[in-house]
């Protein structure tokens, strides 16, 4: 509310949308509880709805997942999905390229301060020169599927993508056959 009512927002009005920010990064348990007695992820998703109670274009995030449990960091990760998927552009920059990977149209790589390349998922994290010059290395999926001579032609990014190449492959693989006689062979 604090944001809204510097804005001159009326105070009903306020805590109106207050309520409907904090929904929407299923925080609304939170409506009540003191600031300063919030966890670090309770904080987070508090300072999240604070910036979207504003109606921003863009949201910024800074290492969003940085110290979360995993199921915490899966928690926050479907927040800034949904964000993006009700039309707020979200820039964030992050090492983990896991969550990069899953969430990112486009990704640039710095290295000491400067953008050294950049592009789709896809063409970043198959680049192992651009990687290498600012010391990363690709997600599971991309070194999953290179070890199992897959990433040459599909290039798979995230674990679906590499789930369903392998599902792909499997049923084709498997695929029924009849021999000579009209019979089915399995």
């Amino acid at each position: 509310m604090f944001g809204l009512q510097n804005y001159g927002v009326p105070g009903d009005e306020a805590r109106e949308r207050a309520r409907e920010a904090l929904a929407t990064v299923d925080a609304s348990h939170l409506e009540d509880r003191i600031p300063h007695y919030l966890s670090g992820w309770e904080k987070r998703l508090a300072g999240l709805a604070g910036v979207l109670v504003l109606e921003p274009s863009v949201v910024v995030l800074d290492e969003p997942l940085a110290g979360f449990d995993p199921d915490r960091s899966q928690l926050v990760a479907e927040r800034i999905e949904q964000i993006h998927e009700d039309g707020i552009s979200v820039v964030l920059s992050t090492h983990d390229l896991e969550f990069a990977a899953e969430v990112a149209d486009r990704v640039c790589v710095m290295a000491e301060g400067n953008i050294i390349g950049g592009g789709t998922p896809r063409e970043v994290f198959y680049d192992d020169a651009l990687l290498a010059d600012a010391n990363l290395h690709p997600p599971s999926a991309v070194r999953v599927a290179r070890d199992a001579g897959l990433g040459a032609t599909a290039q798979p990014v995230t674990e679906s993508d590499l789930v369903s190449l392998l599902t792909e492959a499997g049923n084709s693989n498997t695929a029924p056959t009849h021999s000579t006689d009209g019979h089915r062979h399995d």
